[in-house]
């Protein structure tokens, strides 16, 4: 995160809070190879709930095709209030 955040600072662009729509689109595109882990095929997908003091908050676990690589839980964030 560290090499990340270096490398923004250094490539002189606006603050991400002036950003259009696109730019911020293209740019966290741009930075995927920076900030993000390498895409790995996905396999079976499982809903699942997390406790939380307040209820529960959805989210899923995606396990990769290839054996030996490690599950990841994602949270989904809504882009909108609803």
């Amino acid at each position: 995160m560290s090499d990340y955040l270096q490398t923004l600072a250094a490539s002189g662009t606006p603050s991400r809070w002036n950003w259009t729509p696109e730019e911020a689109r293209d740019g966290f595109k741009a930075a995927q190879h920076i900030a993000g882990p390498p895409r790995v095929p996905i396999g079976p997908i499982q809903d699942l709930a997390v406790s939380v003091r307040e209820g529960s908050v959805p989210a899923r676990l995606y396990r990769p095709k290839e054996a030996g690589a490690e599950p990841v839980i994602g949270v989904p964030v809504p882009l909108r209030p609803e």
